[in-house]
């Protein structure tokens, strides 16, 4: 954990705890900047719209879905 923290993946919190640092922001602004993500925005948003419903946007990577955009609908945000 030392070297997550040192590289600013972790905090270590007063109450001696960790919790997730800066690093993965920063890298997570690259992934976007560098692989068009605004292209899909408006795709899903659009799917959004027309189904009124959550959309998401994943790509598959080691056996794992991650979700890269989700656009959520109307209806759930409202009171």
């Amino acid at each position: 954990m030392q070297t997550l923290a040192d590289y600013g993946y972790v905090v270590r919190t007063v109450d001696k705890n960790y919790c997730i640092g800066t690093q993965p922001l920063f890298l997570s602004a690259i992934y976007k900047n560098t692989n068009n993500l605004a292209q899909i925005r408006p795709i899903v948003d659009g799917i959004r719209d027309a189904c009124d419903e959550t959309a998401s946007f994943f790509i598959e990577e080691d056996n794992h879905c991650i979700c890269l955009y989700r656009a959520h609908s109307f209806g759930l945000w409202s009171a």
